[in-house]
């Protein structure tokens, strides 16, 4: 199969993502329930076309709106509940459910490479830790922590046992990038008709919009490629365009990290100052569109630093990791395999200097109590559940994938010039990507990017 998708589908997966978008609200949730019934009937039919079905409604769906704050209703896989669970859990374990299946029929347990082994280790060393540590009596979040662990693996499964059918992993990225372009679009086209009536300064995107890691990287190799050149400019300045339609300090700092690393890796470090035209004309037209926005993302960039006085979502995470790294640095078993699912941090050592309660910083609930459960980081939730040490693991098995990524890039040019190309942009995303996937949708899609991974190197092996 072409890792470039039909023509057909610029327009059919933009036009889905303009219904879904209605639907979610102004429409109904039994839509919500339908789309899911269907991709379940479709699985049962297929269990290679139900998981590409799936994924593309994973990545339609927003996770939550765009003003989240003004309490709308909204319709979504990520919020519509059945019996008290929101339909991407159960969505997810139906998934795993294929995935077992698939390996049973196979007769063959897939464990991939080193950081998946990583991964695989310290999902069951943590589960251990918290279990010996009572944390299940914190039910809920023993849960949610085991979800991180657990969606990745669902996630790996999904390309590594069923998207390798008919090499269906080749389309995920064009799929991903022209859904990721259409709500671009939406989003503009929104601001444009919210700016008649009030006055606003950024939009909220859901967290899919941090793929835009592995996205910008994928246009780039297309227009380094001179492939579809009218495709690519204009997908690269709509794509970067967000970054200031939506600002994010993370997202802007990430997606920076990834085109460098990705232009230094692939050895055309040349297109640097191109790419930075293409952002700037992204901030001209956004600037057009309404200054206002710009105006926030400087302030975003301003107050980057971690003050008390102002960026106070920099501070709070400020406290977490300074809160997280003394109970690492203080107590012996937190250093080395950390506290478990379940566990907690306190703000004994590091207090926060402004009111918390009714913010979204976190549950009023954990405030009372000065029991911290999720902090806002991958980074700060692998030290409090994994340990400094796993920590280390984890990101030096990331680091390892990339250099040896780095390092062979231009023998595997050769042999396979475009899986290459993909192993290379899955591999220089990942660390990134890594610093923020805090969402059930960014875990999945992490463990389908190494699952994609995987699958590139074992036809490029059989080839």
């Amino acid at each position: 199969m072409d890792s470039v998708l039909s023509i057909k589908y610029w327009y059919i997966l933009p036009i889905a993502y303009v219904g879904i978008f209605f639907n979610q609200y102004f429409g109904s949730e039994y839509v919500v329930y339908g789309i899911l019934l269907f991709g379940i009937g479709l699985s049962v039919r297929s269990l290679h076309q139900g998981a590409l079905f799936f994924i593309t409604i994973l990545l339609l769906f927003d996770d939550f709106p765009f003003k989240p704050q003004e309490n709308l209703q909204f319709y979504s896989i990520y919020t519509v509940t059945f019996f008290g669970q929101t339909l991407t859990k159960i969505l997810s374990i139906w998934l795993f459910g294929m995935v077992i299946y698939q390996a049973i029929k196979d007769r063959k347990v897939i464990v991939g490479n080193l950081f998946s082994k990583v991964f695989i280790g310290l999902m069951i060393l943590s589960t251990i830790v918290g279990v010996a540590s009572l944390n299940y009596q914190y039910k809920l979040s023993f849960i949610n922590d085991f979800r991180f662990f657990f969606n990745y693996i669902v996630g790996f499964g999904l390309a590594a046992y069923l998207l390798i059918h008919k090499s269906y992993f080749k389309i995920v990225f064009p799929l991903m990038t022209i859904i990721f372009l259409s709500k671009i679009i939406v989003l503009i086209g929104t601001s444009i008709v919210l700016l008649n009536g009030e006055e606003l300064y950024t939009l909220k995107t859901g967290t899919g919009s941090y793929l835009i890691i592995f996205i910008v990287c994928y246009l780039i190799h297309l227009f380094t490629e001179k492939k579809y050149f009218f495709y690519s400019s204009a997908g690269l300045v709509l794509a970067l365009s967000l970054l200031v339609l939506s600002a994010s300090r993370g997202r802007m700092v990430i997606t920076a990290l990834a085109i460098v690393l990705y232009l230094i890796a692939i050895r055309k470090a040349k297109y640097l100052p191109l790419i930075a035209v293409f952002a700037g004309v992204a901030i001209l037209g956004i600037a057009y569109l309404n200054p206002t926005f710009i105006d926030y993302t400087i302030w975003k960039l301003s107050s980057f630093i971690p003050q008390k006085g102002s960026a106070q979502s920099a501070y709070v995470r400020f406290v977490e990791m300074s809160n997280i790294l003394h109970k690492n640095f203080t107590e012996l078993k937190s250093f080395l395999v950390g506290d478990g699912l379940g566990s907690y941090w306190n703000s004994k050592y590091e207090e926060y200097p402004f009111e918390l309660m009714n913010t979204s910083s976190y549950p009023d609930d954990w405030i009372l109590r000065d029991k911290f459960f999720k902090p806002h980081g991958i980074i700060q939730f692998l030290l409090l559940k994994s340990g400094f040490i796993g920590t280390l693991m984890f990101y030096g098995s990331l680091i390892f994938l990339m250099i040896k990524n780095f390092m062979q890039y231009g023998k595997n040019q050769i042999l396979n010039k475009e899986s290459s190309s993909f192993v290379t942009i899955i591999g220089i995303g990942l660390i990134p990507f890594y610093l923020i996937a805090f969402s059930a949708k960014l875990q999945l899609f992490g463990g389908i990017m190494v699952g994609i991974s995987f699958c590139y190197n074992k036809i490029r092996n059989v080839e």
